[in-house]
């Protein structure tokens, strides 16, 4: 077993790892088997000085410690790995319940008893500088690659001990966060263009015919995706790790969404292309975690920079009682018997539901392009599919169709409102056309959505005046 291996053996197996050159080192500090295994992050950290080293040693253990080692015997030969190599991913497991703050410079320990303005005016700063750089040096001890926490966890202590530090921000440190970012930036190695992203981009360029069956590509007027870049450290061997571990998670019964969205950043680059060259059942089947509404709206974020579910919220709140009297019909009969017989606590969320499907009403548009009550979709469009016995307002099962394929639901758990943000998602991600029978309601939501970069259509300045 491992951990009776004698020094030895360990040096023979960081041989069998393309590891030789830290044979020195492990027989200096006599590192047996046991020893081995109990390696922390931070010990690796001291043992190889270059981060290379470090992922190549980190991941070798790992194959270690879940694969099958040899048995103990005078001619130990360690088998070649047959698994795809892992990157390490920060975890917080070795970082401190309580941080402390590092001990300071006296050249920066005095300026900081003065309160030296220099620490937070807008020019560069030597102070500041220096003060960035010792927290690095004492984050490094523990990760290259800090998580969100850990960010607020040493700028938190940072500004409860200096309280002058602070800015105007809500957290009181994004001018510090925006500095020690871009510092961790720039001393990692920086990532090598995948060979299978340019090849893609050689292959489909900018544009490229979308292969979703019957869906068609929109006019240049909606608001432009954000830039994506490479991140640093992510190969295309760590890319299929992110995804895979993504697809594990979220088959747990309590996935742990926020290092699932922290996978979706590092891979995003990568996943990016997928959305031109594969058809929505292609796409969902590589990326499954797009499926959950709440993941679908955090790629929709990475993507735009926009809270779907926030604005629209925030919009609804105010115009959602508006809309619902404005509009005229059986339709809107219906829904206001049926928020009278509810409960106040269901009312306001009736209301908001109410109010997205009666807009079609006030465009004079055909709703079953945007949400379909117990029947299919008549178009390959991102639709909602309501299935409900009395009302579409109470008791309802929602599913969310695109080109044939259930990609949401169905779901006690989605109303309209949510569902709304979601065929936005949909069509944007896809970057396909609106169907001309809803093409106004559904540029009257992009406007309020914060999406759209055109000059409204008459259609919906007429109804904007309605409801202003």
């Amino acid at each position: 077993m491992v951990d009776s291996w004698t020094i030895h053996e360990v040096c023979l197996w960081l041989e069998q790892s393309t590891l030789s050159e830290a044979k020195q080192i492990f027989q200096d500090e006599e590192i047996d088997g046991e020893t081995l295994l109990g390696l922390t992050e931070n010990m690796v950290a001291r043992l190889f000085p270059r981060m290379k080293q470090q992922v190549k040693f980190i991941s070798e253990l790992e194959k270690l410690k879940n694969g099958h080692p040899p048995t103990r015997n005078d001619n130990l030969a360690v088998p070649p790995p047959t698994q795809t190599t892992p990157t390490p991913i920060p975890t917080t497991t070795a970082w401190p319940a309580l941080y402390t703050l590092p001990v300071f410079s006296p050249e920066v320990r005095e300026a900081l008893v003065k309160k030296d303005p220099a620490f937070y005016k807008k020019d560069k700063s030597h102070l500041r500088t220096a003060l960035i750089t010792l927290i690095f040096d004492d984050m490094t001890r523990y990760t290259w690659y800090p998580s969100h926490k850990m960010y607020s966890d040493v700028l938190g202590a940072l500004i409860t001990r200096y309280p002058f530090l602070r800015d105007g921000s809500l957290s009181g440190f994004e001018t510090l966060l925006e500095c020690l970012k871009n510092k961790f930036k720039k001393e990692r190695r920086t990532l090598v263009h995948m060979d299978k992203v340019l090849e893609m981009k050689q292959k489909y360029g900018q544009k490229h015919p979308s292969t979703t069956t019957g869906l068609t590509r929109p006019s240049p007027n909606r608001k432009r995706q954000l830039s994506t870049e490479p991140v640093e450290a992510e190969d295309t061997q760590s890319i299929a790790e992110h995804l895979k571990a993504i697809t594990e998670e979220l088959h747990k019964s309590r996935p742990n969404f926020e290092n699932i969205k922290w996978r979706m950043e590092r891979t995003l680059h990568a996943r990016t292309p997928l959305y031109k060259i594969s058809t929505a059942a292609e796409l969902f089947q590589q990326c499954p975690f797009l499926k959950v509404p709440c993941l679908l709206l955090y790629e929709m974020k990475l993507r735009f920079g926009q809270d779907l579910d926030l604005v629209l919220s925030s919009y609804l709140h105010n115009a959602a009682e508006k809309i619902v009297e404005t509009c005229k019909g059986p339709l809107k009969n219906s829904f206001t018997a049926t928020m009278l017989q509810a409960h106040p606590l269901q009312s306001k969320c009736m209301l908001n539901n109410a109010a997205v499907m009666l807009l079609p009403t006030l465009m004079k548009e055909n709703h079953k392009l945007l949400y379909c009550i117990n029947e299919e979709p008549p178009a390959p469009t991102p639709t909602m599919m309501i299935r409900c016995e009395n009302s579409p307002l109470a008791e309802v099962m929602v599913s969310i169709k695109i080109d044939g394929e259930f990609v949401i639901g169905p779901s006690p758990d989605i109303d309209a409102s949510l569902g709304l943000v979601c065929i936005f998602c949909l069509y944007f991600l896809f970057d396909v056309q609106y169907p001309k029978e809803v093409h106004h309601t559904l540029l009257f939501f992009e406007r309020r959505l914060n999406l759209s970069m055109s000059k409204p259509s008459t259609p919906v300045l007429r109804v904007e005046k309605m409801l202003s």
